[in-house]
């Protein structure tokens, strides 16, 4: 608070202002559950712009577009995180979405890639042939996507059909069960809606 004023006696922004991990958190919190309440308190207390959380949520690593190693470190990750080492249960819901192929480029891999499709993303060697991959008629639009309606750790999240039976989804629940024990996450029941 000191140095919020004296800057502001100065003259000078907020520029490298160092904030403590807690305080961060706090904001961020705020933030998400009232944008107003985070202006007025931003008004009072040194804080970051909500621009600049999004800036800083941006550069947070994204969720892996395929069922991989990193799914299952970042839930580990996130795991120790809150420092919870208990019992973990799965479930799996399907999210209705827009059915809708969009292009991503993967700054990791260098590559770019159609995502939206069933059965994953689909590399793109040249984005010039966008539009002769988008009308391949093997090339599926999802309407779905498995989420749980509670405060989640997503471990996946996989483009589905609507007409995607058990037998195809235990294939995904197999790979994040295995996935998830061999990193010594204690999975103890799996529930699915449908």
């Amino acid at each position: 608070m000191v140095t919020k004023v004296d800057k502001e006696e100065r003259g000078v922004g907020m520029q490298n202002f160092q904030y403590s991990p807690a305080w961060d958190e706090f904001v961020h919190i705020v933030s998400i559950h009232s944008p107003r309440a985070h202006k007025f308190l931003a008004e009072h207390f040194p804080a970051w712009t909500i621009r600049s959380i999004q800036q800083k949520e941006a550069r947070q690593p994204r969720l892996p577009m395929t069922i991989c190693e990193k799914t299952f470190e970042l839930v580990v990750e996130h795991l120790a995180a809150v420092n919870y080492n208990g019992l973990v249960a799965l479930s799996c819901d399907d999210s209705k979405l827009f059915s809708s192929l969009q292009l991503y480029f993967d700054g990791n891999e260098n590559k770019h890639y159609l995502v939206g499709a069933v059965g994953g993303p689909i590399l793109v060697p040249n984005p010039d042939d966008i539009k002769t991959v988008m009308s391949d008629p093997t090339v599926v639009k999802a309407t779905k996507i498995p989420l749980p309606k509670v405060a989640p750790i997503i471990v996946a999240a996989i483009p589905i059909p609507n007409d995607l039976d058990a037998n195809a989804l235990l294939i995904y629940l197999e790979q994040i069960v295995d996935g998830l024990l061999t990193h010594n996450v204690k999975v103890t029941s799996y529930s699915a809606d449908g």
